[in-house]
């Protein structure tokens, strides 16, 4: 939101700043060890983008149908220590990591049904792992690694 009004709460999407133990327990497993947990689809956004502000819905939309996954909203000047170097040159950036890769690291404009593969390719394990670009988000939010 603009000019520092707070952003309303969101059952299904995560707000690291207000969230962050709940995110913490979807994103680590009990054992603690980094395997397992949800899958993490966040956009990496900025308050001031109008592109970002029409994703938001679908990103909601989305979240409620996927239980399984753990949807996170960042503003990345908000939190930068959470995407360390990484370029994020274009809005909204949409980053998809399991326990064992970067699925999906790259700018999506708003249409619900790309976002929607996506989200099953990387459930399925069926998309290409990339992102040696990808900051190591999951393991920030799960502390499992500081900047």
């Amino acid at each position: 939101m603009r000019g520092g009004a707070k952003m309303p709460r969101m059952t299904s999407v995560y707000l690291p700043r207000q969230d962050l133990p709940a995110i913490r327990a979807r994103l680590r497993p009990e054992d603690g060890a980094g395997t397992g947990g949800a899958l993490l689809v966040a956009c990496l956004c900025a308050v001031w983008c109008r592109t970002c502000d029409a994703y938001l819905d679908v990103f909601k939309a989305l979240a409620a149908g996927h239980p399984q996954a753990c949807f996170v909203w960042l503003d990345v000047e908000s939190f930068p220590e959470l995407i360390d170097d990484a370029e994020i040159e274009n809005f909204p950036t949409l980053l998809i990591q399991d326990e064992q890769a970067t699925r999906f690291f790259g700018t999506v404009l708003p249409h619900k049904e790309v976002l929607a593969r996506l989200i099953a390719q990387a459930i399925e394990r069926t998309g290409a792992v990339m992102g040696e670009q990808a900051p190591p988000l999951r393991l920030r939010l799960t502390g499992l690694q500081t900047a």
